[in-house]
């Protein structure tokens, strides 16, 4: 099965997709979800007010928790031209 992962963050700009072949949806999940906080780490800037740092613990809690992804199948043609 082929997959699309679209990470967002909630700010203009910062959205990526990855393609993916994978077995099933779970293996597809795990896979964002693993990945979540690589996605959005480099992209921790535009909360911050662009290199300040986060204020509070609490502030890069809400961050990270905010970051999101979906999933969608696609098709094998589809993976081809994104991959």
């Amino acid at each position: 099965m082929f997959v699309r992962i679209n990470y967002s963050n909630g700010y203009c700009g910062c959205d990526e997709s990855e393609v993916l072949e994978v077995e099933n949806i779970e293996e597809a999940e795990a896979y964002a979800a693993e990945g979540i906080h690589d996605y959005a780490e480099p992209y921790a800037y535009v909360a911050t007010g662009w290199d300040e740092g986060f204020e509070s613990e609490e502030e890069e809690e809400a961050y990270y928790e905010n970051c999101t992804f979906d999933i969608e199948e696609i098709t094998e043609e589809e993976y081809q031209e994104e991959k």
